[in-house]
């Protein structure tokens, strides 16, 4: 990787003078590299090249502009940063990078702080696919993790997202089994049979490839590397104030959401780890009863997969769904398997059924007593 750090334009100094003592550094995993400082100067000019050796085409070019003045130094501040993905640089094109926060979600402070940049990286596809298969290097100069309360709530909110996402794709599968609307219904019967009557193990890898060609086509209309517009600042507005003022909620709201959010992912997880502990219980013979059903209908299925092609079995299983609610209207909607587990117990439910011992009385002294 080859960078030319050209110069920088639109800085926010904190110092007195308003200008500021310029330096910038560049991070490419482990490797580290270091500008001589311009003073006295928000338009600094660098012109320094430097060359980088890529262990990984998947890593990021990180660049950061410090001020080398005492009031920067002391709050830890910086002018601006930038992280380059180098599967995204055009070799040899001279561009400005717009600087963003420390955070690098908004723009920098100044007027519309940028850096100009000319990058070339020179890789080797087949090594570079070879490398995606091993360890990624671990970057050792790196800050640890803070307690970020917008971020916990946004990951919180993102799985219960996948719950609820997961809730609704088996309430629309459910509607398909059901009948409620039979055009509909029948065509997804034929195209169920359809698939499966063709259907071949080689064709697998073919349908793992749907989600990818359904994402390619809108990748293709509308170009990946979108610019976000520049909106300067105020200059004198602290960073945490604004912030503050782009979040459409505050702290102390999250706060008081993480409550319904928390609870909403601890009932999915109690109930997928309930789930778990029924399948262990099931094969420890906690229920011997349930234990050899579940061995006699494994046998029996194993039989007739030895017989029976799957591409058949998956045929009649979907005659099977999509007839049954036909055959006895009255049926309350429910799973085969999820049915079963429900009758095994969990951990908390083993606890509830073991029984205590019963003191048995001393036969000899209740003798002796009727003696008396």
């Amino acid at each position: 990787l080859s960078v030319t750090v050209l110069g920088a334009r639109g800085l926010c100094a904190l110092g007195l003078s308003g200008k500021a003592d310029a330096y910038c550094v560049l991070e490419l995993d482990n490797s580290r590299v270091q500008t001589h400082t311009v003073r006295s100067t928000n338009d600094p000019m660098w012109n320094k090249s430097y060359n980088f050796p890529v262990n990984d085409i998947t890593s990021t070019l990180d660049i950061t502009v410090y001020d080398e003045s005492i009031i920067t130094s002391m709050k830890g501040e910086t002018l601006g940063k930038i992280s380059i993905p180098l599967l995204r640089i055009n070799n040899d094109e001279k561009r400005w990078y717009a600087l963003k926060d420390r955070n690098k979600k908004s723009s920098a402070r100044g007027n519309c702080p940028r850096v100009l940049l000319q990058m070339s990286v020179v890789w080797n596809p087949v090594k570079a696919s070879v490398r995606v298969l091993t360890p990624k290097e671990t970057k050792y100069m790196q800050k640890p993790p803070k307690f970020d309360i917008p971020l916990i709530y946004s990951n919180l909110k993102f799985i219960k997202d996948v719950f609820h996402a997961i809730y609704i794709g088996n309430e629309h599968l459910k509607r398909v089994f059901e009948w409620e609307n039979r055009e509909k219904n029948t065509l997804a019967l034929i195209g169920w049979l359809m698939f499966w009557h063709f259907f071949r193990l080689w064709m697998t890898p073919l349908v793992l490839l749907i989600p990818f060609v359904y994402n390619w086509t809108g990748y293709r209309s509308c170009n990946n590397n979108a610019l976000v517009a520049c909106s300067p600042c105020d200059d004198d507005m602290p960073e945490e104030d604004v912030d503050v003022q782009k979040d459409e909620k505050t702290i102390k709201t999250r706060i008081y959401g993480l409550q319904d959010l928390t609870l909403t992912i601890k009932n999915g997880i109690d109930y997928i780890v309930s789930l778990l502990e029924r399948i262990k219980h099931l094969a420890t013979f906690t229920v011997p009863y349930l234990s050899y059903l579940a061995m006699l209908v494994l046998v029996a299925a194993s039989v007739v997969l030895y017989f029976v092609p799957v591409r058949f079995l998956f045929m009649a299983l979907g005659i099977y769904k999509y007839t049954r609610k036909y055959v006895n209207p009255d049926r309350v909607p429910n799973n085969d398997l999820l049915d079963f587990l429900s009758r095994l117990p969990d951990n908390e439910i083993t606890k509830q059924w073991r029984e205590l011992k019963v003191p048995e009385p001393n036969i000899n002294r209740t003798e002796s007593i009727r003696r008396q």
